[in-house]
Order: structure tokens, then C-alpha cells, then sequence
């Protein structure tokens, strides 16, 4: 059985890491409800938990005669949100060109070429989200993000191997 989110984690290792003028940072990966989100951001690490690609929970659909899984997938790619105060032109020039649309584009590369995914109908939807933070009733996603929201469909074909000689 291919565990669909133990495959993107394998595919997410790949991605190259995020280098600014403070350091170079791994891309972070996790997937799960609001509430294992917020557990995971409190957790008290000395590695920044950002650039992060959280997968929601999703439904699968496991084809048994040709092992595959396919889901409608939600990721959210999301930088925390230092200057909330500012406008969506300044969440732009700094978070969204400098960290999350190259991630961005770094992710779908790594979907498109590693060998073992295929983008259903060759679409991503995708929307920019400033200052991003989710209020379900009162237990909501505990900090502000700049975020890039991802809906896509992917099949994932489990008699094949990961390519790791991804050009970025």
C-alpha cells in the first residue's frame, strides 16, 4: 500500500533549500489536521520550521491492479508572517517572490520529474494568501503566515522509483 503522505515527505527531502541573506533553510514538511498543525509549530526546536508544506487531510484513491493512489490534494506552502501590519504589495516583494513562488515552483518540479507522480490534467490551482491564519471557532492556526494554497490532483505510481537527479 503507498502511503500518500509518506511519498510527498520523500519527495518534499528533495527540494533544495531556501538561502537568504540570514542563513539556508531546509524545506519543512508535515501534513495533518489544524490541530497536529499547531502542535507542530509549538514545538520548541532550534531549526526554523519555515519555509513549510503542510499536507491536509485528504481522501485517496488506491488502484490495486496498478498500484497507484490518487488524491485531490491541498498544500499550503507558508512563511511566517513577520510584518502583518503591512499591506498585500509589501507580503509580495518580500515573502512571495523571495521564498514562496519559488518553492512553489521547485515543488511542482519535483511532482512533474521525480518519476513516480503525475499532475492530473497538468493543473494546479493555487491562490496567494497574505497574512494567512485559519479561525475554526476559536481553534485556529496559532500564528499568522503568508502562505501559497495549492489544490491539485496527483497520482502517485508505487512500481516506480524516485527520481534524485531533479534540476532546479
Amino acid at each position: 500500500m503507498i502511503v500518500f503522505e509518506e511519498k510527498i515527505r520523500e519527495l518534499v527531502a528533495l527540494l533544495p533549500a531556501h538561502v537568504d541573506g540570514s542563513g539556508t533553510y531546509p524545506i519543512r514538511y508535515d501534513w495533518g489536521t489544524i490541530d497536529v498543525l499547531n502542535k507542530f509549530l509549538v514545538l520548541p526546536e532550534n531549526v526554523s520550521k519555515y519555509p513549510l508544506i503542510w499536507l491536509t487531510n485528504g481522501r485517496d484513491t488506491d488502484d490495486t491492479v496498478w498500484n497507484t493512489v490518487t488524491r485531490n490534494a491541498r498544500l499550503v506552502i507558508a512563511t511566517r508572517s513577520t510584518s502583518v501590519d503591512k499591506f498585500n504589495e509589501f507580503q509580495v516583494k518580500n515573502d512571495y517572490n523571495n521564498i514562496l513562488i519559488p518553492v512553489y515552483q521547485n515543488f511542482i518540479t519535483v511532482l512533474e520529474k521525480s518519476g513516480i507522480c503525475v499532475i492530473i490534467d497538468q493543473k494546479v490551482d493555487k491562490e496567494l494568501s497574505p497574512n494567512y491564519s485559519v479561525n475554526d471557532n476559536g481553534n485556529g492556526l496559532i500564528t499568522t503566515w503568508n502562505a501559497l494554497v495549492i489544490d491539485l490532483e496527483i497520482r502517485i505510481e508505487g512500481n516506480k522509483c524516485i527520481n534524485n537527479n531533479i534540476k532546479f
